[in-house]
């Protein structure tokens, strides 16, 4: 093998090696991602349920709204159109999980919340946004944020 033979092939080796790290560093690190859909009970009604769907990467958790001592909370927060307001969330129930003398509450798994609405004034529809902070975790937590939005009709 000629000079630039050797050069292109150690050039390709080592594309083929970043490429091989990159998808492992991919995989090392978790995920979440979710959805949001909207329903009124009737085409008249002034209240909206909002259902949102979480997914995780398997084998990594978030917290719990409250984890416990030593776990990283999920925060919802809500951007509403004037005169909005927030009626009730309910969330599923945590996963306790012992961690050394510590119990921390977590979800490890696809889970879904629902959150009611009330459409008070003159306007019905409008965006609503839900932003979710977030520590996702295996060994390490890292810390993530995730906006969804849904224009209520």
């Amino acid at each position: 093998m000629d000079r630039l033979g050797r050069c292109a092939h150690n050039v390709f080796a080592m594309v083929l090696l970043l490429a091989a790290a990159s998808t492992t560093a991919a995989a090392q690190r978790g995920s979440l991602s979710a959805t949001m859909v909207a329903h009124r009970t009737s085409p008249t009604s002034d209240t909206v349920t909002l259902h949102i769907a979480v997914r995780m990467t398997p084998g990594w958790h978030i917290g719990a709204a409250r984890p416990g001592v030593i776990g990283v909370p999920t925060e919802l927060t809500w951007r509403l159109p004037a005169e909005w307001r927030l009626i009730s969330s309910q969330w599923p129930l945590p996963t306790p999980a012992v961690v050394g003398r510590d119990t921390v509450f977590e979800y490890g798994a696809p889970f879904a919340l629902d959150t009611k609405l009330v459409t008070e004034g003159p306007h019905r529809s409008g965006p609503v946004q839900a932003v979710i902070a977030y520590g996702i975790c295996r060994e390490v937590c890292i810390p993530g944020r995730l906006t969804l939005t849904y224009d209520v009709r």
